[in-house]
């Protein structure tokens, strides 16, 4: 809808003859009201400061040049660091495997979680080769096969025992810089050998005690063609969907013609990942045309 245009309204004070109005000054004082606008302001009219008209000289002056690499300014980040929150499925003593690293595919000890977040795992280093080390949580599944931690002691692991000693470099001079380095080979502190073992020996009294789980904890996890992705818990599910298969597999879409003879049904069975897989056809020779097959539901 098109605005509708205002009218004009008359002046407050028409002319008399040109320039000359028909009340006087003092009067139209009264009859604008500004009386009342000077006595809510105490007896003064309400003064505004000028916008002003372009922006304001920066204080320091912007230099000529600038530097040519480019200066990283960190964004402003009010988070927190918080301690990793511990699956629900990981608990002391719970059997780990490790999906990633050197020893992919181990089965580990989940002995505690660090402050930093991250697991502390062992072997033991006896049975599979794993010594203490630690892992992060994303790259390991846990396992309901759980190992007795009540007298094993791993106080004193925390995350400095794994931090590795910074070693001085000195710069070489003029002769030693054509000296081709020797590789020195690295040998493991005694102390951390000491603790491997004062650890294992106490793991292992505990995993004797269960039947196999000596034997389990040294096989590595693999998926092999032999194992069958279909649970267990699952197969009543699937043996009544067979039977479903069957009763289902008789509806025809299409009827007998009188002149057909019905062949024998012809049954496939295939073994595949999720089961049984069945193939039921039903055919009918017309003794006026060559042999049909019918459509199954």
């Amino acid at each position: 809808m098109a605005p509708t245009k205002k009218e004009r309204t008359a002046s407050r004070n028409p002319s008399l003859v040109r320039g000359i109005g028909k009340f006087s000054r003092s009067k139209m004082y009264h009859k604008r009201g500004i009386w009342a606008i000077k006595a809510k302001h105490g007896g003064s009219f309400p003064r505004h400061e000028p916008k002003p008209a372009s922006a304001p000289p920066p204080a320091v002056k912007p230099p000529k040049f600038y530097p040519a690499d480019d200066v990283k300014t960190p964004i402003p980040n009010r988070r927190k660091p918080k301690p990793t929150k511990l699956r629900a499925s990981i608990t002391p003593g719970t059997v780990l495997i490790l999906l990633a690293g050197r020893f992919m595919g181990k089965r580990v000890v989940f002995l505690k979680q660090l402050p930093s977040g991250l697991l502390l795992v062992t072997g033991p280093f006896m049975i599979n080769g794993v010594p203490l080390r630690r892992v992060n949580q994303a790259y390991v599944i846990a396992t309901s096969t759980k190992v007795d931690l009540s007298g094993v002691n791993v106080d004193k692991f925390d995350d400095k025992y794994f931090t590795k000693e910074k070693k001085k470099t000195t710069k070489k001079g003029e002769g030693e810089f054509f000296e081709t380095d020797k590789e020195e080979t690295k040998a493991l502190p005694q102390e951390k050998k000491d603790d491997q073992k004062a650890v294992d020996s106490q793991l292992i009294k505990a995993i004797e005690a269960v039947e196999d789980l000596k034997v389990y904890l040294g096989a590595r996890f693999s998926l092999r063609p032999s194992h069958n992705q279909v649970s267990s818990s699952s197969s009543a599910t699937n043996l009544t969907g067979i039977v479903a298969t069957f009763a289902f597999c008789f509806k025809l879409k299409a009827s007998f013609p009188p002149e057909a003879i019905v062949l024998p049904f012809l049954v496939s069975v295939t073994l595949t990942s999720s089961g049984l897989l069945l193939t039921i056809t039903e055919g009918f020779r017309s003794m006026e045309g060559p042999a049909k097959v019918l459509d199954l539901d």
